[in-house]
């Protein structure tokens, strides 16, 4: 990718051209002074991917999914779906009334449910 980046507006250097190397790598050049300048202003520091908790909403996402009660579907039915091929009448997402009412009743009882 980062070679994509750097080899992508190479006519721009053969021959120079000012205005050509501006409108291929402009956006690099202000992303690279966009986050600089939030780390400063916000005096942020950069966290290693082994420091990150990254699964902290894991228990609010589970019982968000523990809503359905229908299997989840694949990523080509869903688009079919979207432009109205294999949709059901009524919707295709039939869920629980809410997270809470979920949480209430226990994952166990609704993955249950799901089976039958």
């Amino acid at each position: 990718m980062f070679l994509i980046v750097i080899f992508s507006g190479y006519s721009s250097f053969k021959p120079a051209n000012v205005s050509a190397f501006f409108q291929n790598y402009t956006m690099q050049i202000l992303i690279v002074i966009l986050y600089v300048g939030w780390k400063i202003i916000h005096k942020t520091k950069i966290i290693g991917p082994y420091e990150v908790d990254l699964v902290w909403e894991r228990p609010t996402i589970d019982a968000y999914e523990a809503t359905f009660l229908d299997p989840p579907t694949g990523f080509w039915r869903e688009m079919g779906q979207m432009i109205g091929i294999g949709r059901n009448k009524g919707g295709n997402d039939k869920r629980h009334a809410s997270v809470s009412q979920v949480q209430r009743q226990g994952r166990a009882s609704i993955s249950s449910s799901v089976k039958r």
